[in-house]
This record gives C-alpha cells, sequence and structure tokens, in this order.
C-alpha cells in the first residue's frame, strides 16, 4: 500500500519467511512417495527416491508447494553382503541404501 502525505511517501511491505526443515539425511514424503534427501544447492534439492532409487532434482518452490511431510521413521547403519548400508524403516516399509552410512 502506498499513500502520499504530503511530499512524503510511506511503503508498508508484508514479507514472508518459509523454514524448510530438511537437511542431507533427511527422510521426507513427496507427492506420496518417500525421498532420502541427497544435497541442496542453489534453491533445489536433490532427493532419491526410496522404492526405485531414482534420483530427481526439486526446486525449493515445488517442495513448499508440495505439501512435504516427515514420517516418523527409523534409520541406521547395518552390515549389508559385506558393505555397510543405510536401513530407514517406515512404518512396514524397509529401504536398504548401500554405501550410503
Amino acid at each position: 500500500m502506498v499513500r502520499g502525505r504530503g511530499d512524503k511517501v510511506v511503503t508498508k511491505l508484508n514479507i514472508s519467511v518459509v523454514l524448510v526443515p530438511l537437511t542431507r539425511g533427511s527422510i521426507i514424503i513427496y507427492s506420496n512417495k518417500p525421498y532420502y534427501v541427497l544435497s541442496y544447492s542453489q534453491s533445489t534439492f536433490r532427493l532419491m527416491e526410496l522404492s526405485s532409487r531414482e534420483v530427481v532434482n526439486v526446486r525449493l518452490s515445488d517442495i513448499i508447494r508440495g505439501n512435504v511431510t516427515v514420517p516418523s521413521y527409523e534409520a541406521r547403519c547395518v552390515e549389508n553382503q559385506g558393505l555397510k548400508a543405510l536401513e530407514i524403516v517406515i512404518g512396514s516399509d524397509r529401504y536398504v541404501l548401500n554405501g550410503m552410512c
């Protein structure tokens, strides 16, 4: 809103700040699929879909608009075929990511 007051101009600004609670290693549900957050750079998240292991780049604005949820999950390092692996359990679903520990 801008109003003139004599020779002065008064401007009113509203600023919204959205905090996205995601870091490398977070597990999220995005587009009804579980993802592992690999990295964040220049307003883009690099995500790995846990079922297919497909890696996708998603813009921050899409994350904010996409109804992202953080599920209740357990994550731990385990030995899998002689390699260290990250085991993620979300409800009754179990995912093993080799070389991620």
